[in-house]
């Protein structure tokens, strides 16, 4: 869209070549549009004449009028560079594609439309506006939606939804005014581009009263028809046509401009048909392709209102007509067969991967009889196959002779090609047998001169024909230490059945300790005869008995004497290989006769080999001290006979002892005519025996407040007496607590003493609390309070000695103020108030306690609580920490990008941007890029910049960036690398050229860019010299 006011990407190129854009720039130093009779005279022509310039006006008196339009622009540029008009020839190096981006930049659509004097009723002739798309190439706009308000109304025009890259459309919109006088209302042109909506005014004047007349109205205005196939029909769509005016709507004539495409399906709109003011009628359209892909029309509806014809534009998308696929098993592998019999039938699968029914015609093998179609599958002749769903065709495989043997499966169908076909492949095996032996090695172990168990060895056959042995021997040099043994069902001369097995008993009988080993051997049919098994054998002595004890020595705790020990127990293993008999249990020794045997080993019970029995031992003293003696056990064991060493340590009886803790209570102060609270007295019986508890007793003015204690407390037990004090009178008390009890040195007693003071006052948080919270605060910011009050409860007045703040962040914490004061009085019932600050030094969980010291009853300690947060902080972090450059002699490096983002969660200034050496070049001015310093970046924004290297020498160089910001880390920096390798220079031609590009010709004193750039300040002196005229 051009227009001179509502500069837009969509209306100018934003890549318009660099030259123009450094021309305009640093010529004029500001946004001058060549359009503005006020501001541009870039392209100025004195032969602009009439309807052909910007400005219509005759005579032609401004300069600044001079300028062609939109419409002629492009035709214009070119006549004149061609013709050197204004001096244009000096142009004549400019591309078409140049041109057009200068044609596009001076593009104008009005700002206004004004209609002439109307009836009301009545419709004016239609005006036109042209919306523009960019003539660079790439840039087109789309989205593209226009309305209109008031008595305005478009009437036509070209424009849809897009327009393409270079083109235009139109609107057309015409004036119906409802009432007489000035009206007015608004076009609105919405885009997909910035700067949209683009608003053009609309004014007219109605005149008269309005005149009985029909007001079409057509919803909607586009139809988008469901997909459909071709030579398919598509459910049908309506369209509305409703007359709001005060007249009949007379329908002249319903028109489709896609016959081929479309029909008109129904409705209750007919052509010649009319409707009433106030009613309305349908017309039904559907969608019947005849070719894919989009299909597009324009239903169009004659009348008798104004804005005659009304369209509708309809749109469809055509499919092709559905048709089967055949997607058929590509082959099956039936792998080795034995020749005559049948191997595991196999599965190919048909599906139908098309859109429509897959009709099946005849399924057969190809060639031969050995593959053969089974019964069990899903497919069948003359079946149909639905879209998306598939049959399945059963195989087998029956060998006939040995060797690959191959066919194929073949199904016809309605699907292109006609068929579809799966080899089939498969190897017919000759009949042989295979002979199968386990285990290959047997071992023996077994006593010289007696016979071993039997083992088995099984010979299978897992061929296909039966298997013969024709010998079974026994080899080897100790072959007659082996026999083989009846029972066993393989025999020489007979045979095994295919799959079948037999089996060979084999038995050890040693004449000799010692290795003996031999081999069975096999004759048989099969390859690899004869097949041979490993006998190893070992032959042992005969067996003999061995005695062994889990423990040698038994030691016993200390027992009373007169009383008997648990039992302690020695397992006595026969760890040999014949029977162990016992002859004797023999105890001996200076204290024999404390100690005494039991247990499961007895002379009368032989003990088998590898098995265990016990004897046991307990423990009766008859005098104090240590008593020790020998358990000895005699046996036939080929080790000799055992003994064990036993140890004990005799006491005397058990008796009680008490000792009560601590020795004294000191009550210190207590008021009179008040109890103090309850101390414990503990009484432990360090004795051996129960303690027998007769009494326990308190003196005045103590008394026994509570006991664990019972009538008896076992030995090492204890128990608590609670003891409290009341005293009567003022001054010093004393008494005792006495325990009477079977214990030596009874009673036993526990000194109290207290002295009766007058009542002293009680401090309190009113209200009562233990804890004061004050929430969450920022590091920095200013100290929160809480303030909390403190209460005399008496008797009595109270003097205030100290406010404390203690534990690990109590500088956290601060007595800002209040009416409590340090040696102040507070008389009983009166109260004072303390104002507690909290100010942290650092982020965390920050506690500390209050602790009021006075000459009564101090109150609670207060524990004071609070969160501390850090305080927000901006970071820039830079997308590269170092750039490299790299270039070839005569070419200019490309730039590189570097973009600075906050990742902080608080404001990002940045003050400075700068190359801090080398020969390089910043420039911020990218899409995303960053503004003008100093600027401001949001947590989580970010900008961009180019860093370019300026420099065309040979060799390396390097640089610095830096950003300066508000963030702790500042400068941040990125350093710069950049390499030119140097150039080879090959030697000139003589008399020639040199080589090489030049931007100018040769011949010419100045480049093009120079010619253009001094036109354009020539231009510009001419326009401020015209202006100040």
């Amino acid at each position: 869209m051009k227009h001179a006011h509502n500069p837009n990407p969509a209306m100018i190129s934003n890549t318009v070549n660099r030259w123009l854009a450094a021309a305009a720039l640093s010529l004029l130093s500001l946004t001058a549009w060549a359009d503005s009779p006020v501001t541009g005279a870039t392209l100025y022509s004195a032969n602009c004449t009439g309807s052909g310039c910007h400005n219509t006006t005759t005579p032609l008196t401004s300069n600044a009028s001079k300028i062609y339009n939109a419409r002629n622009a492009r035709a214009w540029i070119q006549s004149n560079i061609n013709s050197n008009n204004s001096g244009m020839g000096r142009l004549s190096g400019m591309t078409a594609q140049q041109v057009a981006d200068v044609a596009a930049y001076l593009g104008n659509t009005p700002t206004t439309l004004t209609y002439p004097s109307t009836n009301v009723g009545s419709s004016s002739a239609t005006q036109q506006v042209t919306v523009y798309a960019s003539l660079k190439t790439g840039y087109s706009l789309s989205g593209l939606s226009v309305t209109t308000s008031g008595d305005f109304a478009r009437a036509g025009g070209t424009c849809a939804t897009t327009v393409g890259t270079g083109l235009s459309c139109t609107i057309l919109v015409n004036f119906t005014p409802t009432a007489s006088g000035t009206r007015t209302g608004t076009l609105n042109i919405s885009h997909n581009n910035t700067l949209t909506p683009v608003v053009i005014a609309l004014s007219g004047t109605g005149a008269g009263a309005a005149a009985p007349a029909p007001v079409a109205s057509i919803s909607p205005t586009s139809l988008t028809l469901a997909s459909t196939a071709v030579g398919n029909t598509s459910a049908s769509q309506s369209v509305t046509v409703s007359n709001t005016g005060t007249a009949a709507l007379t329908l002249s004539a319903l028109t489709l401009s896609n016959t081929a495409d479309y029909i008109i399906s129904g409705g209750t709109c007919a052509a010649g048909g009319s409707v009433a003011a106030g009613a309305n009628c349908t017309i039904s359209v559907a969608f019947k392709p005849a070719t894919t892909g989009t299909r597009t029309g324009t239903l169009g509806i004659t009348h008798n209102a104004a804005g005659s014809p009304g369209s509708v534009s309809l749109t469809g998308a055509a499919t092709a007509a559905p048709a089967p696929v055949a997607s058929q098993t590509a082959s099956l592998a039936f792998g080795s067969q034995n020749v005559g019999s049948a191997g595991t039938p196999q599965t190919a699968t048909l599906t139908n991967t098309g859109n429509a029914a897959l009709v099946l015609g005849t399924m057969s093998i190809s060639s031969g009889t050995e593959f053969s179609i089974l019964s069990g599958g899903s497919c069948a002749n003359g079946a149909s196959i639905a879209a998306g769903a598939s049959c399945t065709v059963s195989v087998g495989f029956t060998p006939s002779v040995a060797g690959a043997r191959s066919a194929n499966l073949v199904i016809t169908h309605n699907a292109t090609g006609g068929q579809s076909t799966t080899s089939l492949s498969g190897t017919g095996v000759a009949l042989t047998p295979v002979i199968g032996v386990s285990p290959t090695t047997l071992t023996f172990s077994q006593t010289v001169n007696t016979t071993s168990a039997d083992q088995t060895v099984t010979v299978s056959n897992t061929g296909t024909a039966p298997l013969a042995i024709s010998a079974l021997t026994l080899g080897g040099t100790q072959a007659s230490d082996y026999r083989i043994s009846s029972g066993g069902t393989c025999t020489a001369g007979g045979s095994v059945a295919v799959s079948g097995s037999c089996t060979v008993r084999l038995a050890f009988a040693p004449t000799a300790i010692g290795a003996r080993n031999a081999n069975l051997s096999i004759a048989h049919n099969a390859t690899g005869s004869p097949s041979t098994v490993t006998l190893n054998g070992t032959g042992t002595a005969a067996p003999q008995p061995t005695i062994s004890l889990n423990a040698t020595t038994k030691t016993f705790t200390s027992q009373t004497v007169g009383t008997t020990s648990a039992a302690q127990t020695v397992t006595v293993t026969n760890s040999g290989s014949a029977p162990l008999g016992f002859t004797g249990f023999t105890l001996t020794g200076t204290a024999a006769g404390d100690f005494t045997r039991g247990g499961t080993c007895a002379t009368s019970t032989p003990l088998a080999a590898a098995s265990t029995c016990t004897v046991t031992i307990a423990f009766a003293p008859t005098a104090t001290g240590t008593r020790s003696a020998t358990l000895t056990i005699a046996s036939n064991a080929s080790n000799g006979n055992a003994a064990v060493t036993l140890s004990g340590t005799a006491t005397a009886a058990p008796a009680p002892a008490a000792a009560l803790a601590p020795a004294s209570l000191a009550f210190g102060n207590q008021t009179q005519s008040t109890t103090s609270t309850a101390r414990n007295v503990t009484l432990t019986n360090a004795g051996t025996a129960a303690l027998t508890i007769s009494s326990i007793t308190a003196s005045a003015p103590f008394a026994i407040s509570g006991t664990t204690c019972g009538a008896s407390l076992a030995a090492a037990a204890s128990c608590t007496v609670s003891v409290t004090f009341s005293p009567t009178a003022l001054g010093a008390a004393s008494g005792s607590v006495s325990l009477t009890s079977n214990a030596a040195g009874s009673p036993h007693s526990v000194g109290l003493s207290g002295t009766g003071v007058v009542a002293s006052p009680v401090l309190a948080w009113n209200p009562t609390t233990s804890t004061v919270s004050f929430g969450s605060l920022t590091v920095g910011d200013p100290a929160t309070t809480q303030t909390v009050t403190l209460l005399n409860q008496g008797p009595g007045a109270v003097t205030l000695s100290g406010f404390t703040l203690a534990g690990g962040h109590a500088a956290d914490y601060a007595v800002s103020g209040g009416t409590c004061a340090v040696n102040g009085s507070l008389t009983q019932g009166a109260s004072c108030f303390l104002t507690l600050a909290f100010n942290p030094g650092a982020a965390g969980s920050r506690n500390a306690t209050l602790q009021v010291t006075s000459t009564g009853t101090n109150p609670p300690t207060l524990t004071l609580t609070g969160t501390a947060t850090a305080p927000a902080a901006p970071v820039a972090t830079l997308s590269a920490s170092t750039l490299n450059f790299s270039a070839i002699p005569g070419e200019a490096a490309s730039p590189q990008p570097l973009s600075i983002q906050n990742t902080g969660n608080a404001v990002l200034t940045v003050t400075g941007m700068q190359i801090a050496s080398g020969s390089f070049t910043l420039d911020p001015a990218l899409s995303n890029g960053c503004s003008a310093l100093p600027f401001d970046l949001l947590p989580g924004q970010s900008c961009a910049m180019s860093i370019g290297w300026s420099s065309s020498a040979d060799g390396t160089e390097a640089g610095m960036v830096e950003i300066t910001t508000n963030a702790s880390s500042t400068p941040a920096q990125v350093s710069i690398q950049a390499v030119r390798a140097a150039a080879i220079t090959p030697p000139a031609p003589s008399g020639g050229s040199s080589g090489g590009c030049s931007i100018a010709r040769g011949e010419s004193p100045l480049d093009p860019v120079l010619w253009l750039l001094t036109l354009g300040a020539a231009g510009v002196l001419w326009l401020r010299r015209a202006r100040r005229r």
